[in-house]
């Protein structure tokens, strides 16, 4: 089934913590600038703030709060790298400032330097062991990593315990646990996202999501149909939905649902694979085969597509375009011993012998004891004894 990566539920650090320090030496208009950029910036409106910031920066270039303020509204721009440098200048004019630290930290990892990232977000702790924020960050950059998940879920169950209240913490952890393979925990964190923020459609995805991998369908069901109630245009529920009602044998409901997530999201090839299996499974195989075109110009490289391609072009007796799909699905993954198997299929039906043993050989190699394989042979040299 698709859609094995959760939602990112985003997070950026703030600095609530802190707050505008408007020294007499400034002038009144540079302190005025500074005061109305604080306050669109505060309203959200950091384009509003970005040229007030500029107005009033040579009044306060030995002002710490004021980089930080400024570095906050060019982040929030997606200008990180105007950002970082006044996080810099507000961590040497404040150097014992774990907030400052915490958000140089944030500014760097979003411009790829992970292990300045990572020694800024140490040493805010360092300054603040308490700071719950900042285990959040620092376990979302460990997550990011080969190795770090096993200190990432240690780093998110100390920033739930500092802040039980913030529901991204749980379900971080969540996430986290479920990458960990450790279901019912991770269960466990995302229902707690889910009390503190109910109307977070995200977090019952999440939950359906986990629960479809439980086999627990109808809970599944409920809970992304409670996810779309809150956001109805939201595709991977409406796709996941369709996974469900597809392992529940809802075939209609399936393709109901299937069918709405592709008109939300036209360019996502599982969607296509999903509604073709429905199609299979209701032994509709001209649908199936639309559906995996559809899937296959989305998404060339997968032999999955390929090969069942050429499984619905075998059950509709199209041998030629059967033989080419599944020659296809071979090229791009060697190994999968069927494929091989049903092009020797597909080449015998086309009286394509010589071939059709070699694909089958083929696949022998791959698979010996395969039952259906050795029949497969008895049936060829049975066939050709006989004419």
């Amino acid at each position: 089934m698709f859609g094995e990566n959760l939602p990112t539920v985003d997070e950026q650090h703030d600095i609530s913590g802190l707050s505008p320090d408007f020294p007499g030496s400034g002038t009144d208009s540079a302190v005025e600038a500074y005061e109305q950029a604080i306050t669109h910036a505060t309203q959200g409106h950091h384009e509003e703030a970005l040229p007030l910031y500029e107005q009033a920066l040579a009044a306060f270039q030995e002002n710490a709060r004021f980089h930080a303020f400024f570095g906050v509204t060019l982040q929030r721009l997606e200008l990180h790298a105007r950002a970082v440098e006044h996080f810099q200048q507000a961590v040497a004019l404040e150097p014992q400032n774990p907030e400052l630290h915490a958000q140089l930290g944030n500014s760097l990892y979003v411009l790829g330097q992970h292990e300045a990232a990572s020694a800024c977000l140490r040493r805010a702790l360092e300054l603040n062991p308490r700071n719950a924020s900042c285990y959040y960050s620092l376990a979302r950059m460990q997550m990011s990593l080969p190795e770090g998940l096993d200190e990432a879920i240690g780093l998110l169950t100390k920033a739930v315990e500092l802040d039980p209240d913030r529901p991204e913490y749980s379900y971080r952890l969540g996430v986290a646990l479920y990458q960990k393979r450790d279901l019912e925990q991770a269960l466990r964190r995302f229902r707690s996202a889910h009390l503190l923020d109910p109307l977070n459609h995200e977090f019952l995805f999440a939950m359906g999501t986990l629960l479809s991998k439980q086999g627990r369908w109808e809970d599944a069901a409920e809970c992304l149909r409670q996810a779309l109630v809150l956001n109805p245009e939201h595709s991977d529920s409406w796709g996941r939905l369709g996974g469900v009602y597809f392992a529940l044998d809802a075939g209609n409901l399936a393709v109901e649902a299937l069918r709405k997530a592709i008109s939300l999201d036209s360019d996502n090839p599982s969607y296509y694979a999903l509604l073709a299996g429905v199609y299979f499974q209701e032994d509709d195989y001209e649908q199936a085969r639309v559906a995996l075109k559809t899937a296959i110009v989305l998404e060339p490289g997968n032999a999955q597509h390929r090969y069942n391609l050429g499984f619905a072009h075998l059950a509709l007796a199209e041998f030629q375009e059967a033989a080419e799909a599944f020659t296809h699905a071979t090229r791009l993954d060697p190994q999968v011993a069927e494929a091989h198997h049903n092009l020797a299929l597909s080449l015998w039906m086309l009286d394509r012998q010589l071939e059709a043993r070699q694909a089958l050989d083929r696949a022998l190699a791959l698979k010996p004891d395969s039952p259906d394989f050795l029949r497969t042979r008895e049936e060829f040299a049975s066939s050709q004894t006989s004419k």
